[in-house]
């Protein structure tokens, strides 16, 4: 039997709802503890932990960009295996410059070496609580990181002089 046109969107448009509902709806857990607990309630195979910098307010210029207080964060992301995320967020640490000056760009790069190399502390912290889990976190190519981007890491960070 044919399904028809109408039949099939139908279908696609309730899996679409589904998905939308689901995403709208993600677990927000409010401290490691919780996450870790969560993830471990719900059978999850993966972590993915990825740095992120925003900045909190601030004003635009047309010669450095944005100059705010930056915050720099760690995104803790699980899926379920029935496609619910878990997520936490943690507040590292704040940075007053700007998104592109010259005068700021030492401290730039020191700050995204810092937030890398506490994201690496933190992951060895999740695998050891998680040991059935892959715990990655993701690089500045987007990908999660390997051992050839740790140890540049960890030359960078001798390089500047940043340590944790």
């Amino acid at each position: 039997m044919r399904e028809s046109w109408k039949s099939k969107n139908l279908l696609k448009g309730g899996i679409a709802m589904f998905d939308f509902i689901r995403n709208f709806f993600q677990y927000k857990a409010n401290s490691v503890e919780e996450f870790v607990k969560v993830v471990k309630r719900e059978g999850c195979k993966t972590v993915l932990v990825k740095p992120c910098s925003a900045a909190n307010g601030g004003r635009n210029s047309a010669t450095v960009g944005r100059i705010a207080n930056f915050q720099y964060t760690l995104k803790f992301t699980a899926i379920t295996p029935r496609g619910r995320k878990i997520v936490y967020q943690e507040h590292l640490f704040k940075r007053f410059g700007s998104d592109r000056g010259f005068a700021d760009a030492d401290e730039r790069r020191n700050a995204i070496i810092k937030l890398l190399l506490l994201g690496e502390q933190k992951i060895k912290e999740l695998r050891t609580k998680l040991p059935d889990v892959s715990v990655d976190l993701i690089g500045p190519n987007s990908q999660p990181m390997d051992d050839a981007t740790y140890t540049k890491l960890h030359q960078d960070a001798t390089a500047c002089g940043v340590s944790v």
